[in-house]
């Protein structure tokens, strides 16, 4: 545009030296020297042809300067939208990755977060499992104390049943033999009594024979 404007100001200043000359050939046409002057004139009319073919020239040029500077003015203008396009969606694209950043970063903030919860839920789950395994060993060895227990209660009870099966046959053995010897001593008792009152059933009949007899020998002494 700047260029046009200078272009223009050399046309004005051609034209008015243009319309100068002239004034003075039409005023040396009125004087004394006709010839002279007709030569001047004609120097000056090929100096203002010369002139309007320049300022014709200029002309174009100028117009062609002005249709380049409107093109790339209008290249310029786009350029600029799309240069303001391109700043637009680099602003959203911005902002979007703004908000995609804030969106990261909350999500890592909450990953973050899960994660340290989950470690405490580790380690909470590692501390129960040692509790647990604890547990287990202290289930175990009760297992066992009971184990060796019972087998110790097993071994008492088959001892008690060894005891009480050897008691009972030997309160078996001394009932049978205290009755075979109750027995035993009942017919002795009642053999001896038998014997006895045999005896004495004897001696008295002989001691009534003998009585007899001695009275009956007496009686007969003394008859």
């Amino acid at each position: 545009m700047k260029v046009t404007k200078h272009i223009l100001a050399n046309l004005l200043l051609t034209c008015t030296l243009f319309f100068t000359h002239n004034v003075y050939a039409i005023h040396c046409t009125a004087g004394a020297d006709n010839y002279f002057c007709r030569d001047e004139a004609q120097a000056v009319i090929d100096t203002a042809n010369q002139a309007l073919n320049t300022s014709n020239a200029a002309n174009s040029t100028a117009n062609a300067a002005n249709t380049t500077a409107n093109n790339a003015n209008a290249t310029a203008q786009n350029a600029q939208t799309t240069a303001n396009a391109a700043n637009t969606a680099a602003q959203n694209a911005q902002t979007s990755a703004n908000k995609a950043q804030n969106t990261a970063d909350a999500a890592n903030t909450a990953a973050q977060n899960a994660q340290t919860s989950a470690n405490k839920a580790q380690s909470t789950a590692d501390a129960a499992n040692t509790a647990a395994q604890d547990a287990q060993a202290s289930a175990n060895n009760a297992q066992t104390t009971a184990d060796a227990a019972n087998s110790a209660a097993q071994n008492a009870q088959a001892s008690a049943n060894n005891a009480q099966a050897t008691a009972d046959q030997a309160l078996k053995d001394a009932t049978d033999k205290a009755n075979a010897a109750e027995k035993n001593a009942n017919i002795y008792t009642d053999s001896k009594i038998t014997d006895a009152k045999t005896e004495l059933n004897t001696n008295i009949n002989n001691s009534k024979n003998e009585a007899i007899t001695t009275s009956n020998n007496y009686t007969d002494s003394k008859v």
